[in-house]
């Protein structure tokens, strides 16, 4: 799916227009196969934060847990490059045009009327 996304995108690199779907039958499932899956993986962001919380609290202040004696999982410091663009382009405007460029992109934006809900209770 993801080549397949990027071949429509590089196809169709200009978009402009309306077209009209009333007749495809493969519309109204598409949107509703892209609304389901967006609040899947919403509620799965929400599983996953609540997971981590627990591991955390189970961790405690060790770094390391253990279950029947072999390590199940660990707290571990990691790294990221981080870059102040602000600044950059303030203090060395030259090395910001010089390395510094957008990157155009696209998002499918589902209109109010046709987003689906999440859920509430369980």
């Amino acid at each position: 799916p993801e080549r397949t996304v990027d071949l429509y995108r590089r196809l169709h690199p200009d978009r402009a227009g309306v077209v009209d779907l009333d007749r495809d039958p493969d519309a109204l499932g598409a949107l509703h196969d892209y609304e389901t899956a967006r609040l899947e993986e919403k509620a799965a962001a929400k599983r996953k934060a609540a997971a981590q919380a627990d591991l955390l609290r189970l961790l405690g202040p060790h770094r390391t847990a253990a279950l029947g004696g072999e390590r199940a999982w660990s707290m571990e410091p990691t790294k990221r490059a981080n870059t102040d663009l602000a600044r950059l382009a303030e203090e060395w405007p030259d090395a910001y045009a010089a390395c510094v460029t957008d990157k155009p992109g696209e998002r499918i934006d589902i209109d109010k009327a046709y987003r689906l809900k999440p859920k509430t209770g369980a």
